[in-house]
């Protein structure tokens, strides 16, 4: 929890990532990936922020990507020090060779990209193929991997009966979950798969479990990781895993300001400064966040958001005293897929972005302005400044 001399010292709506539980987080990952053996890539799609990348960038084994310029973010952070592996739904044909160039490890979705492409990329660059286990986790299904007729991967019974096709393929590469802390369905995946490839995993280098799993010292992390390492002494393959959300979640929160409260059927609402357009995971998904210094018997409000969207709320939430204009709402466990993927609907500014540096001072890093917003619209502005 950020203390409340950083909350009220920051303009708002602000994203703010605490470097200190970053940190935190880094080093739980650390300790899985150590006992079970494996290296770690940061999944730069859940947050793109300069000190996060930094960060995993000095901690962690590299990055996987998912996007050409995600890929030369990567390196251009890490340099030639860090390993970059680059997975997809779909690789387009006139950036296939610079991906190849940037990334030591090409992953295709597809067996179709598999044979287009895969005699385009330097031998430097390892390739792997995804596969799809088949094998559902995810409560909701628009989040599901393995979701009925998934675009993502191969299905593990092609795979299966075609893998003795592809000599070119040195490694797999799996997801199944979302946001998981049960360490045990990424234990059932593997047992799924080593029952249908048992006689081919031994030809392979390396396998990436991918991500979706917490990682944290709060779970029991032992059976999973023992799991992987008797994988890998098994086949003698390279395990991997790619933390996203295990490494941000828990250290970015938004913090925004009660800027109206009103009355509609019999339910009080407040309004303010942020947006679901700021993190739209809770509208995708119809979520509620966790706001900060609720109680379980309070004075109840509806949060709403400030934007023209009807279902841009950010649910009830009691408080033990009356909300006044002013009060600062904040909302923890926030840093991964919000910044990530808010948009500029309304024309309503993006949050400040903050960083809680490792003594605690708060540094401010970005503020978003009008010039941005209409830049993104082919307009170039004629304001005098």
């Amino acid at each position: 929890m950020i203390d409340h001399r950083i909350i009220h010292a920051c303009e708002t709506p602000a994203f703010i990532i605490d470097l200190r539980m970053l940190r935190s987080n880094t080093d739980s990952i650390k300790r899985f990936a150590t006992s079970a053996g494996c290296k770690t890539l940061y999944s730069m799609k859940a947050l793109t922020l300069r000190d996060t990348l930094t960060m995993a960038a000095g901690q962690l084994d590299g990055f996987s990507t998912s996007s050409l310029s995600e890929a030369r973010l990567a390196r251009e952070t890490g340099g030639n020090d860090v390993e970059v592996s680059h997975v997809s739904p779909l690789v387009r044909e006139t950036e296939v060779r610079e991906i190849g160039s940037l990334c030591d490890t090409v992953i295709f979705n597809s067996l179709s990209q598999l044979n287009r492409f895969s005699d385009q990329l330097g031998k430097s660059s390892r390739i792997g193929i995804r596969i799809n286990p088949r094998q559902s986790f995810a409560a909701d299904e628009k989040s599901d991997p393995c979701r009925h007729e998934s675009k993502l991967g191969v299905p593990l019974e092609t795979f299966a009966w075609e893998s003795h096709r592809f000599d070119r393929i040195s490694g797999l590469h799996f997801h199944t979950n979302r946001h998981s802390h049960n360490a045990h369905e990424l234990i059932a995946t593997i047992e799924l798969i080593e029952n249908h490839l048992s006689d081919q995993l031994g030809r392979f280098e390396w396998l990436n479990v991918g991500g979706g799993y917490m990682f944290d010292d709060a779970q029991s992390n032992d059976a999973a990781s023992e799991k992987l390492r008797q994988l890998s002494d098994r086949y003698d393959l390279e395990i991997i895993i790619e933390p996203g959300s295990a490494l941000v979640a828990t250290a970015g929160c938004f913090v925004s300001t009660v800027q109206d409260i009103t009355q509609n059927n019999n339910r009080t609402i407040a309004l303010l400064d942020m947006t679901v357009n700021h993190w739209p995971e809770l509208f995708e998904y119809q979520l509620t966040p966790t706001v900060e210094d609720t109680v379980a018997d309070g004075h109840e409000y509806l949060l709403a958001g400030c934007s023209c969207v009807p279902g841009d709320v950010f649910g009830v939430h009691a408080f033990a005293n009356r909300l006044s204009l002013g009060d600062r709402m904040v909302f923890s466990d926030a840093g991964a897929y919000s910044i990530a993927k808010a948009h500029t609907f309304n024309g309503i500014d993006l949050p400040t972005i903050y960083v809680v540096d490792e003594s605690g001072e708060l540094e401010r890093v970005k503020q978003f302005t009008y010039e941005e917003f209409i830049s993104r619209c082919g307009i170039e502005s004629t304001r005098q400044i």
